[in-house]
């Protein structure tokens, strides 16, 4: 059961947001004046944050599991989409933080930061899996790409293409301008744990954009995977898993092949000795070898019954 109503909760995040917002740049500010970081002083408000984000992830998945027509579901979570625009705010801060830290020495100080920043982003992720098939789905979207204009004064303008469609539009805006910056950003830091809930992210929102859109997409996760060697297995698989389902025939045979072929290298075989790393493709590599044949054979797997479905009618 809920313990705070949806209003309550959304109030909290806003007080929480304030506070954090303050306490961070008096931490820039003193680190600038005194030559350090003094990042270690917020710890309570990290618990705090910290508080908030477990009674809201609690809140979001207990959601659905009420009635829909249950009148205690009404009065007590009325329109949790509303909790979405204060969430991304705080993402965008938490990201702040996590990205200004100057050394390993800090970083490990702010350990409390990054743990809140990986709930926060798991909140985000459900709080999107509840609406995406839904008639609300357009309206928190449109929500959290307001977010963007605040933040960022963003207006989908420089978009190089028109798209008429304001859904479509608002997806693309929050994909382009949120999405993927944010992605490469948690990558360039070593954040893997963060990176593979936006690329789960990316890939449910992604799905609901026409194909030329996905491609484009599908092209920049092809070359996320040509230019990494991360090693975290479950970013690996989040990476492939856009890149080929976001790619449009005969790309995603294409980034399927050149990847096969670079699993035989990795795996060795009869004749030839395993490398280490793939050069085309450095994410295939010994330690995400087993995850990328399984991410790849589920893939096809689920491509082949389509077919046999078809085929059968």
């Amino acid at each position: 059961m809920p313990l705070l109503a949806t209003s309550t909760i959304n109030q909290l995040l806003q007080t929480t947001l304030g506070l954090y917002n303050a306490k961070f740049s008096n931490a820039i500010a003193t680190s600038q004046s005194l030559g350090q970081s003094s990042f270690n002083k917020n710890t309570s408000c990290s618990n705090i944050i910290s508080f908030v984000l477990n009674i809201l992830l609690c809140h979001i998945r207990s959601c659905p599991v009420l009635v829909r027509d249950d009148p205690f579901k009404t009065f007590i979570y009325g329109d949790i989409k509303i909790l979405g625009p204060q969430l991304l705010k705080l993402i965008l801060l938490l990201k702040s933080v996590q990205s200004s830290v100057p050394n390993e020495k800090n970083k490990s100080r702010i350990e409390g930061q990054r743990d809140n920043l990986h709930q926060a982003l798991i909140c985000l992720k459900d709080m999107l899996m509840i609406y995406l098939q839904g008639p609300h789905f357009a309206q928190l979207l449109e929500d959290l790409v307001s977010v963007c204009i605040t933040e960022y004064g963003f207006d989908g303008e420089n978009v190089t293409y028109v798209i008429n469609d304001p859904k479509i539009k608002n997806i693309e805006i929050f994909v382009v301008k949120i999405l993927k910056p944010l992605l490469s950003e948690l990558l360039a830091i070593s954040s893997l744990r963060e990176a593979e809930v936006f690329g789960d992210i990316m890939l449910m929102i992604t799905n609901k954009l026409p194909c030329q859109l996905r491609n484009s997409h599908g092209s920049w996760a092809t070359q996320i995977c040509k230019s990494n060697g991360i090693k975290d297995s479950k970013v690996v698989r989040s990476l492939v898993l856009l890149a080929f389902q976001l790619s449009s025939p005969p790309d995603d045979l294409i980034f399927a092949q050149d990847v096969a072929i670079e699993l035989c290298k990795v795996t060795g075989s009869a004749s030839d000795d395993p490398v280490e790393m793939s050069e085309l493709y450095p994410v295939v590599n010994k330690d995400t070898s087993i995850a990328v044949i399984i991410c790849i054979l589920q893939s096809v797997e689920a491509i082949i019954c389509d077919v046999d479905w078809a085929i059968r009618k």
